[in-house]
């Protein structure tokens, strides 16, 4: 891959990226598409590719809250240790009819 097509699919991935926080959704939805078709990436490369870039938006977005102390850190820090222990305890599925 060119130097010129990595800058393109990496200020696409910007820009996707921004659009998709903006309306509160992960940006997949247009970045598969947009590699599989205009790339011709392989599916399952364009589906990890766009698993990075949720990632990072939920990666940097967790950032700012740490810094703005809108999480409280011992909370899910409880939450991380609780939940290997309750994973094989799934609750019983609904009853149907």
């Amino acid at each position: 891959m060119a130097f010129a097509d990595g800058a393109i699919l990496v200020g696409l991935g910007l820009a996707i990226g921004a659009f998709g926080t903006l309306i509160g959704a992960g940006g997949g939805f247009l970045l598969v598409p947009l590699l599989v078709l205009g790339y011709h990436f392989p599916p399952a490369h364009a589906v990890g590719t766009s698993l990075s870039l949720v990632f990072l938006n939920a990666a940097s977005g967790s950032a700012a809250y740490l810094r703005q102390r809108r999480v409280d850190p011992a909370q899910h820090l409880g939450h991380f240790v609780r939940a290997p222990l309750a994973a094989p305890f799934p609750p019983a599925p609904p009853a149907v009819g």
